[in-house]
């Protein structure tokens, strides 16, 4: 996640070694994007800055777009986001598995239900029809 009007912000893609240097907004060191983040560049071993650390997503990309620094954060995050720009790292960086356990046809609260769509929605559509089809008869 970078701003707008960074360096790098026109590229369609870019190299983990391409931010050597930059100044980061880092999620606590806790999170599990913050250790696969430090994994890759400590792997690498490209350096980085990091300028502060918070513990929500808003947060990290409100100070972005402020050009506080730069972001290693998951595309969903920034679906609605216009004020940043998401440039995708090559080659891709590790992903996680979010699984999702409910008992019948769908959650019988209102509130879970709205979480299993949200879920959904920000793994796309081809994403959410596999979801459902490996989803257990109940």
């Amino acid at each position: 996640v970078i701003p707008r009007n960074h360096r790098l912000a026109r590229r369609r893609w870019v190299l983990l070694s391409m931010l050597a240097g930059e100044s980061f907004v880092d999620f606590r060191r806790d999170w599990s994007v913050r250790e696969l983040t430090d994994h890759m560049f400590d792997a690498a071993h490209i350096g980085r800055t990091t300028v502060c650390e918070v513990n929500d997503v808003p947060t990290v990309l409100d100070l972005v777009a402020h050009g506080i620094g730069i972001a290693l954060a998951p595309t969903a995050v920034g679906r609605y986001r216009f004020d940043v720009r998401f440039v995708p790292l090559k080659p891709a960086p590790p992903t996680w598995d979010v699984a999702v356990a409910y008992r019948g046809a769908q959650p019988s609260n209102p509130a879970a239900r709205a979480l299993l769509k949200a879920l959904l929605d920000s793994v796309g559509q081809e994403e959410a029809a596999a979801s459902r089809a490996r989803r257990p008869p109940p």
